[in-house]
């Protein structure tokens, strides 16, 4: 699946957030999405089995990966403690001219970055900038390590050039886009194939193999997967009956809901809500 995620990252003058993710969070488990942010992952225990525009990663204690914008990317970890920083370099444009038309061709995709961090200097100064982070240092030191991370992959050429998102793949990403938008908004309702592909302007034989090929999974699976995100959420956060949370997220017979959702986290809605609740000392 692969969802746009819509909401903002940090704050409006300062878009930056850092999740740390681990089992007793709702969004453990990172289901298939895409977002216009730069997003770094750091591991510290465990194993994350990460899947960026359908490679296939396995990221160990230590690891550091980036991803990319507009790259649809999930994750399932194992036993694994992992945070993932997310920003948009829109707001370290500034006056220099250099500085500007670097990110000018970071933000319209131009210019991406190697992924798989191996770089020992790119290491160090990611370590350094999610330690400023995590210790909510001052602004202008993120900031600074924000501009110091983009020189390291200048200065250590790990950089990649490609054209601009112009072409007829991202008229074909704005179809798929525009589902997936639809699905946020209508994921409570009965939703069929031939309305997806209604929605993307193509036949629902050629919507579902350009769905599946971008994202990794077909249209109806990528649905129940957003739909079981958002029961999850529902589970931990508040005290409504499975029955009426299954119903709110678009489900319309309750064994299937306990079906699909243990086949996605390992638990039925019931264990999952007791198990979470007693890690979070509920």
């Amino acid at each position: 699946m692969g969802f746009n995620e819509l909401k903002t990252h940090g704050r409006e003058d300062f878009p930056l957030q850092l999740y740390k993710l681990t089992p007793d969070r709702p969004k453990y488990v990172m289901v298939n999405h895409w977002h216009t942010s730069i997003e770094i992952i750091k591991v510290h225990e465990g194993v994350l089995h990460l899947t960026v525009n359908n490679v296939k990663y396995d990221l160990k204690r230590g690891d550091l990966f980036i991803i990319n914008a507009e790259s649809v990317h999930g994750a399932t970890p194992e036993n694994c403690f992992y945070d993932c920083l997310v920003f948009n370099p829109k707001f370290l444009r500034n006056s220099n001219r250099e500085t500007s038309n670097f990110l000018d061709k970071v933000i319209n995709g131009t210019i991406s970055f190697t992924s798989y961090v191996t770089n020992d200097k790119l290491k160090s100064t990611l370590n350094e900038l999610f330690y400023f982070v995590e210790s909510s240092a001052d602004t202008l030191t993120i900031i600074g390590g924000l501009y110091k991370t983009f020189g390291v992959l200048k200065e250590e050429d790990l950089t990649e050039w490609s054209l601009p998102n112009i072409d007829k793949k991202s008229l074909q990403k704005t179809k798929i886009n525009n589902v997936l938008k639809y699905i946020k908004e209508n994921y409570q309702s009965v939703i069929s194939l031939d309305n997806l592909a209604e929605v993307a302007k193509l036949t629902p034989n050629y919507f579902s193999y350009y769905f599946k090929k971008t994202t990794g999974l077909s249209p109806i699976d990528y649905l129940i997967s957003y739909r079981i995100e958002k029961a999850s959420t529902m589970l931990l956060s508040t005290e409504d009956p499975i029955t009426k949370i299954a119903f709110d997220n678009g489900f319309t017979d309750l064994s299937y809901f306990i079906k699909v959702f243990k086949a996605h986290t390992g638990l039925t809605p019931y264990k999952y809500r007791k198990q979470k609740n007693l890690q979070n000392g509920n």
